[in-house]
């Protein structure tokens, strides 16, 4: 299974984009589903927060934080 992080203030737009291929990181995946949303009052932790996620390097941790 194949996982994006990433981080927008809109995130419909965003997947919009992702399933229309004009992300090219992305293009290959389509289509994408939004399957875990989490919120923060700034960009910086947003951020902050995808960088730690894509620092797991791991499919399986992300799959644990989805299902909690």
């Amino acid at each position: 299974m194949k996982f994006y992080v990433g981080s927008s203030s809109d995130v419909e737009q965003r997947l919009k984009l992702h399933n229309l291929g004009r992300v090219k990181a992305t293009s290959n995946g389509v289509p994408w589903n939004v399957v875990y949303v989490e919120v923060f009052e700034s960009s910086l932790e947003a951020r902050r927060r995808e960088h730690e996620i894509k620092g797991w390097n791991s499919a399986k941790r992300i799959q644990r934080m989805i299902n909690m």
